[in-house]
């Protein structure tokens, strides 16, 4: 788990994380003892999409990119993350494969915490697990919005094609 000297160090990164802010001085203690601080070369895959995944991460330093494989494409990026982000949330809902690949674009360090620790840690921190649930959720519903303005901008651009294509076809009507 996290060594003392590795929790002093990043302490000011860990409290900036957005999923733990809430977390009072000994709730973050008890966070720490079940958490794993894992150093990431640049371009490593921390996540590798389609496998099963049972970890949850926090970015304390550095950057990744978040990234889909597409059949003929290759990886699309389609996020990317900085310091005090998550990723892995699903993995501590689902036993399914993850949706994504997730790459060190820096040097990275990062908690790491194993499906079964947190809950865990909920189960003997009910206080801080709410807490925490609640960012996860949040974050979670932050994304979906995103998602879903994406989507509806999309949509809206081939709502403008369709009146483009009517434009098009009145104009060579009238030739």
């Amino acid at each position: 788990m996290a060594t003392p000297e590795q929790v002093k160090a990043y302490m000011p990164n860990i409290r900036r994380i957005k999923s733990f802010r809430h977390l009072d001085d000994e709730e973050l203690k008890s966070l720490l003892a079940i958490a794993e601080v894992i150093a990431f070369d640049q371009g490593t895959k921390i996540v590798t999409q389609g496998k099963i995944g049972n970890h949850f991460y926090a970015l304390i330093s550095g950057a990744a990119d978040v990234s889909v494989s597409e059949l003929q494409d290759g990886e699309i990026v389609i996020n990317s993350l900085v310091e005090g982000d998550t990723f892995g949330e699903a993995a501590m809902f689902l036993k399914e494969e993850r949706t994504a690949s997730v790459t060190a674009t820096q040097d990275s360090v990062m908690m790491c915490i194993a499906r079964k620790d947190l809950m865990n840690f909920f189960k003997s921190n009910s206080s801080a697990g709410v807490k925490i649930l609640m960012m996860i959720v949040f974050g979670l519903l932050t994304k979906l919005s995103n998602a879903n303005q994406e989507i509806a901008f999309e949509k809206q651009g081939d709502l403008d094609l369709d009146y483009v294509d009517t434009l098009v076809q009145d104009f060579m009507e009238e030739l």
